[in-house]
């Protein structure tokens, strides 16, 4: 299984590193992005041209790469416009499910 994680991006703020992820994936799931834990919220954005939820875990990282993580779907259950999300930071890592195209961006 691929496991995707989020890199430093170029934006710096208090001195800190930001980290973004963003990509689009149709009718499928995505490749799980495994966070690293930074201590803040995580927001996640998605804009479907169908519908589309988001799934998260608070497995380890281990878990999550070889495919037994637990992963618990958001509350807003299947969406189907643009919609912003913020995550607790004990979160480790995030999937879209979508049906149709959807374009997701993570962020810490």
């Amino acid at each position: 299984m691929n496991v995707n994680t989020m890199n430093p991006n170029s934006s710096r703020r208090h001195g800190a590193h930001r980290h973004s992820f963003s990509e689009d994936v149709v009718d499928s799931t995505s490749d799980p992005v495994y966070l690293h834990q930074t201590g803040r919220s995580i927001a996640v954005a998605v804009v479907p041209e169908g519908t589309a939820s988001v799934e998260f875990s608070i497995s380890a990282e281990e878990y999550v790469a070889d495919g037994t993580a637990t992963w618990f779907k958001w509350e807003l259950g299947d969406v189907s416009e643009e919609t912003v999300v913020a995550f607790l930071p004990s979160v480790t890592a995030l999937r879209l499910v979508s049906a149709g195209r959807t374009n997701w961006e993570i962020s810490t």
